[in-house]
């Protein structure tokens, strides 16, 4: 079959072959063939937060977890053995990826004695199986949209500044489309390889005690694999005002709060009541509330009540609803919060909304224009966003300059970074 136009321009940018998708592989494939599973036991492949998850979904269905198979570790994983894929049991029980790290896995996984072929069951991320509102993040439905929106994806890799940034982009687009075909996948098309990864962790400071164990790992990951800095271009100083929108149970909060210190100020926007108690709880442990101000409110392009999805078993999947279901919760622009506070002053605009971004930053255009802040907007959620955003940008705010970064192993955490020509400007 002849590569359509699209792919070819993609191959020729990243000078490597582009796995394409077929229509079978997509999100929605994955989740029927995960509720088809009818073994009574399987082993899960990762004790991070991705196979903790996988693990409480599974023994939702009843499904026993007989131990679990790490490639760093071989302690007790929440009471079931572990083991390093070397030492695992020669049982042949399905075998559960749930890992960012499972292009690797895969690659390597024909060295053991772990399941074979059908009896192998890949699910980096288990959000992808209790949401459908993302599906085109990966295969055959983000083919379709890179496909139909070609030229605004040229659009915006044209509008990048540097040739990292660029790269970067592309190799997003080729990593989305061979995703269900891992095994095909070259070092040369991931945005980030695990060689790179281990390579570029920066020094983690030490945390408050008080911590919990996902709140701890997250905070970890924000500090030796920040996603919402490049060094020289974007980066929080002392002083600085942030809003944080989307800040879960406080991650990303601490990290921006240790760079701007007492002198600076921290607005931790966050709507689910789970979240948002755990992240009161964290601050009055660790004694950050006199510079930490939690909002407990969904940001949005205007005024207007909408359905909340909290999911508290994965609380960074909470979302606003699609579906007009779940409770129901304030949604308030950015634009308007900063005029009913008589906000001074704003540094920098991050937002992590899963898949409310564009409508935040939609809100924000006022504060934008007053205050030029440095801009870290997540565009990874939808296909359609990947472009939207950086064109919206663009066209509101020609005088800022664009970059991309995805420090991070797996599809998510692609940010778009932005700040003005003139850094000087920012009142």
């Amino acid at each position: 079959m002849n590569k359509n136009e699209a792919i070819l321009w993609l191959e020729q940018q990243i000078s490597h072959p582009v796995v394409t998708p077929k229509r079978i592989d997509t999100l929605a494939q994955m989740r029927s063939d995960f509720q088809a599973l009818k073994y009574p036991q399987v082993a899960i492949y990762g004790t991070g937060s991705g196979g903790l998850r996988l693990k409480a979904i599974l023994e939702k269905q009843n499904i026993k977890i007989a131990y679990f198979v790490d490639s760093f570790s071989n302690q007790s994983t929440d009471g079931i053995p572990t083991y390093l894929p070397s030492d695992a049991p020669n049982d042949n029980l399905p075998l559960l990826i749930s890992s960012t790290w499972f292009v690797d896995i895969l690659k390597g996984i024909d060295q053991t004695t772990l399941g074979k072929g059908d009896n192998i069951f890949v699910i980096p991320d288990p959000s992808f199986l209790t949401t459908d509102i993302f599906d085109d993040m990966v295969g055959y439905e983000f083919y379709s949209t890179f496909i139909r929106r070609f030229e605004d994806y040229k659009a915006v890799w044209s509008l990048l500044e540097d040739s990292h940034s660029k790269q970067t982009f592309l190799k997003v687009c080729a990593y989305r489309l061979g995703f269900f075909s891992p095994q095909n996948l070259s070092d040369a098309v991931l945005p980030m390889t695990s060689y790179q990864y281990q390579k570029t962790t920066r020094e983690v400071p030490k945390l408050p005690a008080s911590f919990e164990n996902g709140l701890s790992r997250a905070t970890k990951e924000c500090f030796g694999h920040p996603h919402y800095i490049i060094d020289d271009f974007s980066a929080p100083k002392r002083g600085d005002h942030v809003f944080d929108c989307g800040a879960w149970e406080g991650d990303t909060t601490f990290w921006y709060h240790h760079f701007v210190g007492k002198e600076g100020k921290v607005y931790a926007f966050e709507p689910s009541q789970f979240n948002c108690h755990r992240l009161r709880q964290q601050l009055k442990l660790s004694s950050s509330d006199t510079y930490i101000h939690v909002e407990p409110i969904a940001i949005g392009a205007i005024n207007e009540t909408q359905y909340w999805d909290d999911v508290p078993e994965a609380g960074t999947c909470s979302r606003l609803s699609s579906k007009n279901t779940g409770m129901r919760v304030d949604v308030e622009s950015i634009d308007s919060f900063c005029e009913r506070t008589n906000v001074q002053k704003v540094d920098i605009l991050k937002t992590d909304l899963e898949g409310a971004d564009f409508d935040a930053i939609k809100g924000a255009f006022k504060t934008i224009s007053q205050f030029k802040p440095q801009l870290a907007v997540s565009i990874y959620h939808t296909a359609d966003q990947m472009v939207d955003i950086p064109l919206w940008i663009n066209k509101n705010f020609p005088d800022y300059r664009l970059r991309i970064n995805h420090n991070h192993m797996g599809v998510n955490e692609t940010i778009c970074l932005a700040v003005p020509h003139d850094r000087n400007s920012r009142t």
